[in-house]
């Protein structure tokens, strides 16, 4: 396992690392922003209750690591099983 410290050494000299994790952070709160709300917003109304999950909340799961990549699956699954039950 590398040293914590070593890497931020690396993040913090390196412009380049900086701009990809930079880029990296955006495009998970983009992603996070437009499908976390539709996916949980689709499942709740799928159940008969109001859809209440906004923008910035799936931004917000957007950042969290293991959620964050896990959006894009969840709602082509999401799609996918709505097709099929509705």
């Amino acid at each position: 396992m590398s040293d914590p410290f070593e890497t931020w050494e690396k993040l913090k000299n390196d412009p380049e690392r900086q701009k990809m994790l930079m880029w990296g952070i955006f495009f998970s709160v983009v992603i996070g922003a437009g499908l976390w709300p539709y996916t949980i917003n689709s499942w709740m109304e799928f159940a008969g209750k109001e859809g209440s999950v906004r923008a910035w909340q799936g931004a917000l799961l957007g950042l969290v690591p293991i959620l964050g990549p896990l959006s894009i699956p969840a709602a082509v699954i999401t799609w996918i099983l709505l097709l099929i039950l509705v």
